[in-house]
């Protein structure tokens, strides 16, 4: 039998990993890696890895690097009898768009299979964040064994006028479990 972690980085990530805890998949190992200190202490997800990326109110691009190269020990070790690797970002952002980046990077030079499920920004977000994102997603394309994005925009459109933003977003990670649960028996 085949051993599966599901790692978030950054906020969303986090999210979608704590609610894709509610599946309870076998053999899977559930992580968050955040640079946020509070949204690690209120994860449910029993793997945190605090990466430092906060100075003041804006998140350091430099220190995230350095903090994620830090850790590579603690998630090489967290990664040893893993067979496939999902993980998960909202990309746009910083600590996602550039962990997600070099976990997928850590992934495939220990040679698990790298599956990377993320989300576009909104439209509303602005066009740096949403720059951000896609040079992200073109260097992920060349990296991962498999990517799967989700336009945050998509799921506005397949909502109810009523519906609020945390109902779409679970809607986001319904779709990666089952995903998720069919790429277990291929793959």
């Amino acid at each position: 039998m085949k051993n599966y972690a599901i790692a978030g980085i950054g906020g969303a990530g986090g999210n979608t990993v704590a609610s894709l805890m509610n599946f309870k998949m076998p053999n899977t190992q559930y992580i968050i890696i955040n640079s946020d200190k509070v949204a690690l202490d209120n994860s449910p997800v029993p793997i945190k890895i605090s990466i430092k990326g906060n100075t003041g109110m804006e998140k350091n691009v430099d220190l995230i690097m350095e903090s994620i190269e830090k850790s590579k020990e603690t998630i090489k070790g967290i990664l040893q009898n893993i067979d496939i690797v999902y993980l998960t970002a909202g990309l746009g952002g910083t600590a996602g768009t550039i962990g997600i980046l070099e976990i997928a990077k850590l992934g495939i030079a220990l040679e698990k299979r790298v599956v990377a499920l993320v989300s576009m920004p909104f439209g509303f977000e602005g066009q740096t964040r949403m720059e951000t994102a896609e040079d992200c997603l073109l260097k992920l394309y060349r990296t991962v064994d498999m990517l799967v994005v989700i336009p945050n925009d998509t799921l506005r459109g397949m909502a109810n006028n009523d519906e609020k933003m945390i109902d779409m977003l679970r809607k986001a990670d319904d779709v990666y479990f089952n995903l998720i649960q069919k790429l277990n028996n291929i793959l």
